[in-house]
């Protein structure tokens, strides 16, 4: 057996195996390109299976990050696995601020998890930006009930992008990426 030591070539074998799992499924090019990394990252081939995307939402993503927008994680798990330099080289950054001091102190005065504070607390930097949600549904649900509440906000969100596996509030999540509320979002980008 021959073991690859380039890197490039590493990654170019992992491809094509994962490539073996997405056999039957109708994904675009784009989604695919998504998909093949998040199996990568996880190695798990189960995403394969259980991964949606809303229509043109990788595209969207895409043209995003062309333009230099940023990404704005739930927690730091999510943002450590953001490959920066290729984001710094569009003009990005990748941002969590679930440990800022601010949102520490408030989440505990109002009794809320510190991820559903931060994206209250991130206002600002979520306009026009790309929001990621790993591991954290109470962001997912702030940010849901922060579009009902204040419609401003809708022009500036285009892209949420979440991962529902494993979550301890898996039926009330995925009512809202596919219920009613998911077509709130929907309907501002």
């Amino acid at each position: 057996m021959e073991i690859i030591r380039e890197p490039a070539k590493i990654e170019e074998k992992s491809m094509s195996i994962i490539e073996e799992y997405l056999e039957g499924c109708d994904f675009s090019y784009g989604e695919k390109q998504v998909v093949k990394r998040v199996i990568h990252a996880t190695g798990d081939p189960a995403y394969a299976g259980i991964m949606v995307f809303s229509p043109g939402a990788v595209e969207k993503a895409v043209e995003l990050l062309s333009r230099g927008k940023n990404l704005i994680t739930d927690v730091e798990m999510v943002r450590v696995g953001i490959n920066k330099p290729k984001l710094e080289k569009l003009g990005g950054k990748a941002d969590c601020f679930i440990h800022h001091p601010e949102v520490i102190k408030l989440a505990g005065e109002e009794k809320i998890t510190r991820a559903a504070l931060s994206v209250r607390w991130a206002k600002e930097k979520i306009n026009g930006n790309i929001m990621v949600i790993g591991n954290a549904p109470t962001a997912l649900f702030a940010l849901l009930d922060y579009i009902k509440k204040d419609c401003n906000i809708c022009q500036y969100v285009y892209n949420v992008i979440t991962i529902e596996k494993g979550k301890i509030d898996l039926p009330p999540f995925s009512q809202a990426m596919y219920g009613p509320e998911r077509r709130q979002v929907e309907k501002f980008k």
